[in-house]
């Protein structure tokens, strides 16, 4: 009913992006949701999704930077922008860091630096705190969203471009003329030169595309010491058996 975009457990429990109130909020049993954070231009608490808030990541058990497509303070105005003025935002602050991204997604703290998704752009970029500088990390052929870290190694979703109720469609629509869905892995500690030797991006290893009928990732999550995780369903019948609880 919010709109539930990134999730994460921080120290004060389960934090989730709400994108429908353009707010982070926490999950308590005594109401649909508590508002904790929001944007210092959105004006109001209102189900509206006014600016497309979507991407969270916390440092330290609290929620550290986000991501919006914009920083339009109206109901559903982002869809209808014929510029691309997406924003990373610094929680703690409350200030832009970097705008004019192209439907960013996917902030994420790993080693000192904020990794995110320039989605439309099919980019993955960083940003550095200290020297506050953005730097453009790989680029590849497909809609960027969803990434995880295990050790130097670097898991990002991909997803086709896709038709969307947006006034501008994604510069990667005219970039490359077949765009994948998959996941793509990257070594972080190791650094190649781009096709025209002027750009270092980090290296390639490998890829995973989907040939099927998956064509949208949102998110990547690396669950480690598991060679064969198992999702069951809430309907499987075996959900009638797990419980969690604490010692009698």
């Amino acid at each position: 009913m919010i709109n539930i975009h990134d999730i994460d457990w921080g120290n004060e429990g389960l934090w989730v992006v709400n994108s429908s109130f353009s707010c982070l909020c926490t999950i308590e049993p005594d109401y649909s949701f508590v508002p904790q954070w929001k944007p210092y231009f959105i004006s109001e608490l209102v189900p509206e999704d006014r600016c497309h808030l979507n991407g969270m990541t916390l440092k330290d058990g609290k929620p550290a930077y986000v991501t919006t497509f914009s920083k339009f303070d109206e109901a559903g105005m982002w869809r209808k922008n014929k510029q691309f003025d997406g924003t990373l935002m610094d929680v703690e602050t409350n200030q832009i860091l970097v705008d004019g991204l192209a439907m960013p997604h996917s902030p994420r703290w790993y080693q000192d630096h904020v990794y995110f998704c320039n989605s439309g752009h099919g980019l993955i970029c960083t940003y550095h705190p200290e020297t506050k500088e953005t730097t453009t990390v790989a680029e590849v052929p497909g809609f960027t969203r969803g990434m995880d870290f295990y050790g130097p190694i670097m898991f990002v979703g991909l997803s086709k471009v896709r038709e969307a109720d947006v006034s501008k469609p994604a510069p990667l629509s005219n970039k490359y003329d077949e765009t994948f869905s998959g996941i793509w892995l990257f070594n972080t500690k190791e650094n190649v030169l781009s096709t025209d030797n002027k750009t270092k991006y980090i290296k390639e290893v490998g890829n995973i595309k989907f040939t099927g009928n998956v064509d949208q990732i949102y998110d990547v999550a690396v669950i480690p010491n598991s060679s064969f995780p198992e999702l069951i369903e809430p309907t499987h019948p075996r959900i009638r058996n797990h419980f969690c609880h604490p010692e009698l």
